[in-house]
């Protein structure tokens, strides 16, 4: 879908559905890599955990990318919802280069399929918070 909207150059239509399905791809991959079963939809969070589970950081520029996309939308939401008022007032505007965004994002996914291969992956699914009364 990327790829199609650089090369046509149809970037104003679907810009906001690209960035939200790579955010929340990313967020998946990071919760298979890292078996991680609290419920989050912080990239940063995330990238925490996975580096308290493998006793390592993430390598440059992987993690800064990661925790750039974390700072633009924290809880995940800022590209599914952008053109609601109520919920797109707390984003700030924000320009991508979706050139080097494709390139950044292949190389971590590269990374993460790496680790997948080389630690394996459970996948295990989130633990359902308990709603107290």
């Amino acid at each position: 879908m990327l790829e199609s909207a650089l090369v046509k150059d149809e970037l104003n239509d679907w810009a906001d559905p690209i960035l939200f399905a790579y955010r929340h791809t990313l967020e998946l991959y990071l919760k298979i890599i890292g078996e991680i079963d609290e419920v989050t939809h912080s990239l940063k969070k995330c990238v925490k955990l996975v580096e308290k589970r493998y006793g390592k950081k993430l390598g440059k520029p992987i993690r800064d990318w990661i925790l750039e996309l974390d700072t633009i939308d924290p809880a995940g939401t800022g590209f599914r919802y952008a053109d609601n008022e109520p919920d797109s007032i707390r984003y700030a505007e924000h320009w991508f280069d979706l050139w080097h965004f494709k390139f950044a994002m292949k190389q971590v996914f590269d990374e993460i399929d790496m680790a997948i291969l080389h630690f394996g992956a459970t996948g295990k699914p989130a633990k359902k918070k308990n709603k107290e009364k």
